[in-house]
C-alpha cells in the first residue's frame, strides 16, 4: 500500500501551473484567449454580479438571446437566480443542462450589453 502511494505522489500534476489573467471589456471580465476555460462556478460568480438588481423575467432574457431555457420559470425574476451561489443553484433542483444554458444565456446578455 505504501509503495502505491509513493508511486502516486511522484506523478506529475495534470494541470500546468500558471496565473489566470482577465482582460476587462466594458465592465465584463472576458477570459484571455490563452488561459484555460474557467469552471462553471467561477464563470457564474463573474456573471451573477452584473445581474443582482435585474428586475427582468427570465422569459425576457430568452427573447433577447433567442434561447429556450425553462418554460415553467419564464416568469421568475433574474435576480432570484443570481442571488444564489453556484452550489445553492445546483441544489435547487435545476438540471445540469438547464444550469449550463442559464449560464450561457446570462453571459450572452452581459456581452451584448457591453
Amino acid at each position: 500500500m505504501a509503495g502505491k502511494l509513493d508511486q502516486l505522489s511522484k506523478l506529475p500534476e495534470r494541470r500546468a501551473a500558471g496565473k489566470k489573467t482577465k482582460s476587462e471589456i466594458g465592465g465584463y471580465n472576458v477570459p484571455d484567449k490563452t488561459e484555460p476555460p474557467a469552471s462553471d462556478s467561477e464563470r457564474w460568480e463573474i456573471v451573477r454580479k452584473l445581474f443582482t438588481k435585474d428586475k427582468r423575467a427570465m422569459g425576457d432574457l430568452e427573447a433577447i438571446t433567442g434561447m429556450d431555457w425553462d418554460r415553467s420559470r419564464r416568469r421568475d425574476k433574474v435576480a432570484n437566480f443570481v442571488g444564489l451561489s453556484w452550489g445553492k443553484l445546483r441544489k435547487s433542483g435545476i438540471s445540469n443542462a438547464k444550469l449550463a444554458r442559464l449560464l450561457q444565456m446570462l453571459e450572452m446578455v452581459a456581452q451584448s450589453a457591453s
